[in-house]
């Protein structure tokens, strides 16, 4: 196992998170659901070092008949792996996918100390706009957000949401000005009634969390004034003050 994959989780029997230590200080997970003979990756962190480590482990555990990736949103650190996955299918917003094309350069100079692996860009060569059932029972839909260009991923079967940065406790961060949306599809989230929810930076997979992320939101949208004990949330809560009021 690589020395930087802090666990390995399997909460299914079809189901596996990788939870990788970095970029610092957060942890990044990249989550794989295999049935009937696909394996479908989720974000491919931060390059193809991490990324055919993983795919070797997936081959290992499922013997796959083939892969196709998600990327979640158009962030580095959910992206840079795509490499790996070059012979796949790779889906994504249209909006994600354009992100990555025009900011792929500014963002590996910006982060490129944490980028291991080949420095090729991989675009999403499948774009979904609507929800789109990808192996069984297993859907993607646009789910606007941490950004404007996410992608989220519901497991019918199990029960199971996958959120990508949507979800963080005990802040999520907004990355534009959505905030009104953002609550739309936190409330499209909890009308799934999952059993787990998994994010791509916080461990707690408890679905109480989308009822915190909800109350956040709303205090965001009340301009009220929040306690924040977390030194890094606390800074992020500041920075979305600061994108939506201007404070």
């Amino acid at each position: 196992m690589l020395p930087e994959v802090l666990s390995i989780e399997t909460p299914a029997e079809d189901v596996c998170l990788y939870w990788f230590d970095g970029p610092r200080p957060y942890v990044t997970s990249v989550a794989a659901i295999c049935r009937s003979g696909g394996c479908l990756v989720l974000d491919t962190y931060c390059g193809s070092y991490y990324m055919d480590w993983v795919r070797q482990d997936l081959e290992q555990r499922f013997q796959p008949k083939y892969f196709c990736v998600i990327n979640s949103h158009h962030h580095w650190d959910h992206i840079w792996g795509n490499s790996s996955f070059h012979d796949c299918l790779i889906y994504s917003t249209p909006l994600c996918k354009e992100h990555i094309f025009q900011q792929w350069t500014e963002q590996m100079e910006e982060n490129a100390a944490f980028f291991r692996g080949k420095a090729e860009m991989f675009l999403p060569n499948i774009t979904v706009d609507q929800p789109l059932e990808l192996l069984p029972q297993v859907f993607a839909f646009p789910a606007p957000s941490h950004t404007a260009d996410s992608l989220a991923l519901w497991d019918e079967k199990n029960h199971f949401l996958f959120a990508g940065d949507s979800v963080e406790s005990p802040v999520v961060q907004l990355c534009c000005c959505n905030l009104n949306q953002y609550r739309k599809t936190i409330a499209h989230f909890e009308a799934l009634s999952p059993k787990a929810v998994f994010s791509g930076h916080s461990i707690n997979s408890n679905p109480a969390i989308l009822r915190q992320v909800s109350s956040y939101l709303q205090a965001l949208a009340e301009k009220r004034e929040l306690y924040i004990e977390d030194e890094t949330a606390r800074h992020t809560h500041w920075d979305n003050e600061k994108l939506l009021f201007g404070r």
